[in-house]
């Protein structure tokens, strides 16, 4: 899933900004220890990434929470996200 149709982090936390933002997650590599989250890649979404990279991101702190949980539990099955 390399090519520039996806945009691809090892970031959780970014990660899980990227859902919360509404970005498609696509699937989650598994195969290395630090596991990679592939995104359909967008116009805005490098946009949206680099202002989570410069703290300029604002999210509900309680929406944050759920999604992260929600990524928590699929990384710990291995499974992949679900819309």
């Amino acid at each position: 899933m390399t090519n520039q149709q996806y945009y691809n982090t090892s970031d959780t936390a970014l990660a899980t900004y990227l859902l919360i933002q509404n970005y498609k997650l696509v699937g989650i590599d598994y195969s290395d220890s630090r596991y990679q989250y592939f995104f359909l890649n967008s116009i805005n979404l490098l946009d949206d990434a680099q202002k989570y990279m410069t703290g300029h991101a604002r999210v509900d702190p309680s929406v944050y929470q759920r999604i992260n949980r929600q990524l928590a539990r699929t990384i710990k099955n291995k499974t992949q996200w679900l819309d």
